[in-house]
């Protein structure tokens, strides 16, 4: 570990200048375009409606989608939304926030013990490999909850790593269930952090002799406090779930009421170890997750021969070091691997731990010209690609945008997309080939910071009205005066969200028939000033499309949006469910 000079800051130093150009760039690549976009499905329109509904209620502990209450997650990432939307007044800007501070915190951190493993040089080529690790940098640029989770989880990893470095430091033990408690009542997966003291005493088991510790001659120091250290790390991590869950059951308990009971219920019991044994969606074969990190952890994956070559040696490998987040990103792998749904974004807690087990090879494999080569073939594909579908469409090939215009509406321009593939593809090639005087792993970390650039701030923008549901709501806005009511079935959050006036729904969960009924008889009470906002597959048994006030497409949704006049008579004197 690099000393600081009792004379310079820490930011003035060779180390500090490192972590602070490195957070630049992360800025950079993940900050672009906040406040360019709205929220996109699948996920984000949900949590930043259920932040939103947080602010105009001021209920914090018990969040709400629509008109019912929300226990598919817990509340933090929500009311770190709305923190930033108290902070800023903006939701364009609120709603992206929590993700662009878990990518500089992940990277940051991971930055920090790669620089006390192995230098700032090779701090350095970790921080790029995880910033330019595709999955991550996309997820990140992404508000949903999983970059605040792999954050949580990666500073647990952290406080447990550097408690191993030195015992002695056990404020590091203590924060490490800390942040494992936050990680739980953000999402109940962030507890993986506690798989680090399981990965460092099985690397301890496992690796030579004088390497049992990170740091030299602490064995005494971490005996010493062994017995007590665990519970002590248990009640941490208690205190800190309570943040939320104690009030939230204090609550519960002096109001009573169904729909708080069954919010509890459901958020402590059904969201945890029964959706994860359980669950009702996203099957996947156990080896799916190989899949994900050939293909999504590049240009990670591209060192993997060099890697099997370094470790072939056992003395390189069996390191407390190397092991240890090496042993936890298995772990974690193998944890969600069990569970019958899988979906991409689970494993990625355990990238940050994998480059840091992969940095000392990654900075020698970088100065070879195989890996060279490797890497450039893969940021040239990309700009290849992304040349060719530009310039294929741009002049001439309908097949695409047609099929664009016919998934997102008829408004629908792609023109500018397609010019953007095309100046990104060139310009990518440029960087690759052209700017012979940097090294190749900083020619393509150029060419990918281009990519990100361009997808952030001229992409997202053009695809935006569509597929934010904005140019959905002004079109149904345009149908409709200014005093009529508007009512919507099988609602998706952003109809919502982009809406200009209240729209009456009639329960998420509820069963689509129930709410169709309820709709009509909602109908019923002012025929002349009320109408529903639907999906043509859930009503059309009931709704003639003769009588339709609008009918579009957005989402690859067919929209309805009708009166009482367009109601089936056979629907129409139905009994309406209570």
């Amino acid at each position: 570990m690099t000393q600081t000079p009792a004379n310079k800051r820490w930011w003035q130093t060779r180390d500090g200048r490192a972590l602070l150009w490195l957070l630049a760039l992360t800025t950079l690549v993940v900050g672009a375009g906040i406040g360019l976009r709205d929220p996109w499905p699948a996920d984000e329109p949900r949590f930043t409606l259920v932040a939103r509904t947080m602010v105009e209620t001021g209920d914090y502990l018990f969040p709400q989608r629509g008109s019912q209450l929300y226990s598919d997650k817990p509340p933090v990432f929500m009311w770190l939304q709305a923190l930033f939307y108290q902070i800023s007044g903006s939701w364009r800007l609120a709603f992206m926030l929590p993700s662009l501070l878990s990518a500089l915190a992940t990277v940051g951190l991971c930055f920090d013990l790669a620089r006390r493993f192995y230098g700032v040089r090779v701090a350095k080529v970790a921080g790029l490999a995880l910033l330019f690790t595709v999955h991550f940098t996309y997820m990140m640029k992404r508000a949903q909850i999983d970059p605040v989770v792999i954050a949580l989880i990666t500073a647990s990893a952290y406080c447990f790593l550097r408690e191993a470095m030195d015992p002695r430091a056990r404020r590091f033990w203590f924060l490490g269930f800390f942040f494992a408690g936050v990680g739980v009542i953000t999402k109940g997966v962030g507890v993986l952090g506690l798989l680090m003291p399981l990965s460092v005493w099985l690397a301890a088991k496992l690796s030579l002799p004088g390497h049992r510790y990170l740091a030299p001659d602490a064995q005494r120091a971490a005996r010493a406090h062994a017995g007590i250290r665990w519970p002590l790390g248990m009640l941490v991590l208690l205190a800190a779930i309570g943040i939320w869950v104690v009030p939230m059951l204090w609550t519960v308990w002096r109001e009573h009421t169904p729909e708080q009971l069954a919010y509890a219920r459901d958020i402590l019991l059904g969201q945890t170890a029964e959706r994860y044994a359980k669950p009702k969606h996203h099957f996947q074969p156990p080896w799916y997750f190989v899949g994900v990190m050939l293909s999504m952890w590049l240009p990670l994956m591209l060192v993997l021969p060099w890697v099997v070559g370094a470790w072939r040696k056992a003395r390189h490998v069996r390191r407390v070091k190397v092991l240890a987040p090496l042993l936890f990103a298995l772990l974690v792998v193998l944890f969600f691997s069990l569970s019958p749904a899988k979906r991409d974004m689970y494993i990625l807690p355990a990238l940050p731990m994998l480059v840091l087990a992969f940095a000392p090879v990654l900075a020698v494999a970088e100065r070879r010209v195989g890996y060279q080569r490797l890497l450039l073939g893969f940021v040239g594909l990309l700009a290849l690609g992304s040349l060719l579908i530009g310039l294929a469409a741009y002049f001439g090939e309908p097949k695409l945008e047609r099929s664009l215009i016919e998934a997102r509406g008829p408004h629908a321009s792609f023109v500018y997309l397609w010019i953007l593939l095309i100046v990104l593809g060139t310009s990518m090639l440029g960087m690759l080939f052209g700017l012979r005087t940097l090294r190749v792993p900083y020619r393509a970390y150029a060419a990918l910071t281009a990519f990100w650039l361009g997808i952030s701030v001229v992409a997202m923008p053009v695809l935006d009205g569509s597929s934010s549901a904005r140019e959905l709501m002004e079109e149904v806005a345009s149908k409709l005066g200014p005093d009529d009511q508007l009512a919507t079935v099988a609602f998706k959050e952003q109809d919502l969200l982009q809406a200009d006036r209240s729209i009456v729904d009639f329960g998420y969960k509820t069963p689509k028939d129930v709410q169709l009924a309820r709709a009509i008889a909602w109908l019923k009470g002012a025929p002349k000033q009320r109408y529903v906002l639907a999906n043509k597959q859930f009503v059309d048994h009931c709704v003639s499309a003769t009588n339709l006030r609008h009918s579009t497409v957005a989402n690859r949704r067919q929209m309805w949006l009708f009166g009482l006049d367009a109601i089936r008579d056979e629907c129409v004197s139905a009994e309406t469910p209570p």
